[in-house]
């Protein structure tokens, strides 16, 4: 990465003007451009491209296998929507794009880079709510009972072989036999790799 290093004068600008009329401004710029979109003579229909559906349904399929293996049923209902909230995003991004170019038609596609750029912020969004969802359960008046798949998930190495995960689930009181068939629920949602006969390795958690 080439950076100059160069302190910029972050307080650089037209002091005699208060944000409120800024915002006014940046207001009456969406305004404008709603009214121009409503005045349009075609109805508007936002799509995905076809790899882009592809690549949509691929990931969310995934990250509702895995949740629902680390979570429970509980948690399904997050993950669809945020599925909805990604869509919402790509088509507001997409919508905006028009103030660039000035193009309009009555189907307009999500590019790639605002498609990738919407799947990178729910990627995160996704591990906020996991973490919140969490954090809400540890909350609850009622004792819920640790979650020893993450648990066992977390405290495992990137790589490791049957040895070291049969040591950690001694750890955390596991039983041996309980914490194979976790291995293997592991490996069928995704959540690990197995590389050889006994030999696995971590994915990244979506």
């Amino acid at each position: 990465m080439n950076l100059r290093p160069i302190w910029k004068d972050v307080f650089a600008g037209d002091d005699e003007q208060p944000l409120e009329h800024k915002f006014d401004v940046y207001g009456k710029e969406f305004l404008d451009f709603n009214l121009f979109l409503r005045q349009q003579p075609v109805r508007f229909r936002f799509a995905f491209s076809s790899s882009q559906q592809k690549a949509f349904n691929a990931y969310f399929e995934q990250t509702q296998l895995q949740y629902l293996e680390l979570c429970g049923d509980d948690y399904v209902g997050s993950i669809r929507r945020l599925g909805l909230i990604a869509f919402r995003l790509a088509m507001i991004m997409t919508a905006l794009r028009i103030i660039d170019t000035g193009e309009v038609s009555s189907v307009l596609v999500c590019n790639e880079s605002d498609f990738n750029t919407v799947m990178e912020i729910v990627k995160v969004l996704v591990l906020h709510a996991a973490y919140i969802f969490e954090q809400l359960s540890k909350d609850t008046a009622t004792p819920q009972p640790l979650n020893h798949k993450r648990q066992l998930l977390d405290a495992l190495p990137t790589e490791f072989d049957r040895q070291t995960y049969l040591a950690v689930a001694k750890n955390l009181n596991i039983p041996d036999k309980t914490a194979e068939k976790q291995i293997t629920r592991f490996v069928n949602a995704g959540l690990l790799v197995r590389k050889a006969h006994g030999s696995y390795s971590k994915t990244t958690t979506k």
